[in-house]
């Protein structure tokens, strides 16, 4: 089966191999390839060797944090089309779904390849961004929110530890405190886990 999208305007195509012609791997024989010299991934139920990947890996250390565990929704959320193309080279078999231990295989879902609506979209969204010239990686946007954040933290801070003398209204600030320490996680430390951050 192939699927055909395009990136940078450029057509190509995906080639899913088809699961008979796989060989099958029990959660076990997967679990015995976990640490960064000998990394296998399992993303819609396939498996793949990407040992020699690691070292070249953009996103770093994040290639193994769920070695030998199933990395689908993982690896689909961070990256855009084209790496599926260079991914089938690592594949080296598929779980084998008579496994007794269903540990990594309790998640239903369908093959990403044959699912048309989030391919669409997928590639929708990648295609907006390279029309327009917007790096979804960089936004002004993003260092305008992080200033603001943590100018309200420093200012929180200061008003909690050095002015504020009331225990009610230290509170408050407290609870506002909280409210955007929070925030530092959720639109700072998070857009830059997902790499949305900066390059």
């Amino acid at each position: 089966m192939t699927i055909d999208y395009t990136h940078d305007g450029v057509a190509s195509t995906i080639k899913a191999s088809p699961r008979e012609a796989l060989k099958k791997y029990s959660r076990k024989e997967v679990a015995l390839h976990e640490i960064p010299k000998d990394c296998w991934l399992v993303i819609d139920g396939k498996v793949y060797d990407v040992t020699k990947w690691v070292p070249k890996h953009p996103g770093g250390s994040l290639i193994h944090v769920r070695a030998e565990q199933d990395s689908t929704y993982l690896f689909n959320s961070y990256h855009p089309l084209y790496v599926w193309k260079l991914l089938g080279q690592y594949c080296v078999g598929e779980i084998d779904a008579s496994d007794e231990d269903l540990s990594m295989t309790n998640v239903e879902y369908l093959d990403t390849v044959k699912e048309p609506f989030y391919l669409a979209l997928k590639e929708r969204v990648e295609a907006y961004f390279h029309r327009n010239k917007v790096n979804p990686r960089v936004h002004s946007h993003l260092f305008i929110k992080s200033a603001v954040i943590l100018a309200l933290y420093l200012f929180f801070y200061y008003l909690i530890f050095f002015q504020v003398q009331n225990p009610i209204i230290s509170s408050i600030y407290a609870i506002a405190f909280g409210y955007i320490s929070a925030h530092i996680v959720m639109n700072i430390m998070h857009d830059g886990n997902h790499g949305a951050y900066s390059t």
